[in-house]
């Protein structure tokens, strides 16, 4: 029986100060949300209207990361494929930020890899270079993939 009380007091004691940092200290409601590494893409995600598109892109490079081969664009206008576009409203993506990332391909081996001639386009665009660009974006319009690569950055 003393071995149970001293549990429950043990638990008590240790409970308690717990509890207390989960309350809000000025009464009002404070909500707390586990860290999610994914929020921030999820955030930057693209209105519902314009996932899943499907065409070309064109619009002015606002830069580029070659450590991760990605290109941040900001479009101008679109051009859907008709035959693959799913996105309802292609033209909402005008005046948005995307982000621009190569294919996987598989290789001879059978392993995925970044295509090397869209990261040879990437890594070659620079800050403000006017591009037309062929990509898909995934359902969750975070990121698109550059479909075919331009002969040369600036068309």
């Amino acid at each position: 029986m003393i071995c149970r009380a001293f549990t429950v007091l043990a638990f008590c004691l240790v409970a308690a100060p717990l509890a207390a940092q989960d309350k809000p200290a000025s009464g009002s409601a404070r909500k707390i949300e586990p860290k999610d590494k994914d929020k921030d893409k999820a955030e930057a995600s693209l209105p519902a209207d314009t996932r899943s598109f499907y065409g070309e892109v064109t619009g002015t490079v606002a830069s580029v990361d070659t450590t991760k081969s990605e290109l941040s664009v900001k479009v101008a206008s679109t051009k859907a494929d008709s035959a693959r576009n799913k996105a309802p409203k292609p033209e909402a993506l005008a005046g948005q930020m995307i982000t621009i990332t190569p294919l996987l391909k598989k290789g001879a081996d059978g392993k995925e890899a970044l295509d090397a001639a869209s990261v040879s386009y990437i890594k070659g665009a620079k800050t403000g270079d006017s591009i037309t660009v062929s990509v898909r974006a995934s359902s969750k319009g975070v990121v698109f993939r550059l479909l075919k690569v331009p002969t040369s950055v600036g068309q």
